[in-house]
């Protein structure tokens, strides 16, 4: 088995890592040579393409996520191999461990440690966004319905705002419901397979509509998307599975 460790300074507890872990289909779509995703009887398959390597050629992986005391393990299983990513959290420190056994092992080496490391720069720069929420936001889960309170939403801050409801919910296609708590402003969120697809706001002025199809991960990055929409103040959020029967226009 060949294999490589990244380690980055981590000011985050292990719970909070373990609330986004727990969403591989979305967390995968951040790691390096990252192609596609798909669901098949219930399981989650993996494509990754590394230049000029055998993942080059569309390789699949089967992946299995398990969890044990301050750390997670991402099991991708594949014709050729078993490349394993190993997740803990160790005196404030973010420690990604990529191995691979199988296929070409003694050639791994340089893109185990492209992976480890993109994956460990990836999960702290992800995590430190999701916090711009997280104190802010109280979650329950009741049924297949998540539930939250948040103290202090404005345009900047709702892209956390939905990927944290979307990890939380487990689910791959959801509609997240805010209604704020002081005055008649609602907004309505469609993702599909981690993209925003479709996002209203109202309120007594008027309404907003606004078609798209951006992954979660990039709208993080374009926060812009939102600086019209007048949000702020306290919201009730609702997040449950859809059938993404969208609004007509």
């Amino acid at each position: 088995m060949k294999s490589k460790v990244a380690e980055r300074e981590f000011p985050f507890h292990w719970q909070f890592l373990n609330e986004v872990l727990k969403n591989p289909q979305l967390v995968v779509r951040h790691f390096p040579y990252f192609d596609n995703t798909e669901v098949r009887d219930g399981k989650l398959y993996v494509k990754f393409k590394v230049p000029k390597f055998l993942f080059n050629f569309g390789f699949e992986f089967k992946l299995e996520a398990g969890f044990e005391e301050n750390k997670c393990i991402y099991t991708f299983k594949g014709d050729k191999g078993i490349l394993t990513i190993t997740f803990e959290c160790l005196d404030n420190k973010l420690r990604v461990e990529a191995s691979w056994s199988g296929f070409g092992e003694f050639m791994m080496g340089k893109n185990l440690e492209i992976f480890a490391n993109g994956i460990a720069d990836s999960i702290k720069n992800f995590c430190q966004s999701q916090a711009r929420v997280y104190e802010k936001c109280e979650i329950c889960k009741i049924g297949e319905k998540i539930k939250a309170h948040v103290k202090d939403l404005i345009p900047s801050t709702l892209p956390s705002l939905l990927m944290r409801m979307y990890l939380s919910s487990g689910s791959t296609n959801i509609e997240i419901e805010g209604k704020a708590l002081d005055r008649k402003d609602t907004f309505r969120a469609y993702i599909k397979d981690g993209k925003l697809v479709h996002f209203t706001f109202s309120s007594e002025e008027g309404a907003i509509a606004l078609d798209m199809n951006i992954d979660l991960k990039e709208l993080e990055k374009e926060r812009e998307v939102f600086e019209d929409i007048p949000l702020s103040g306290e919201f009730e959020i609702t997040a449950f599975p859809s059938d993404f029967k969208l609004p007509k226009a």
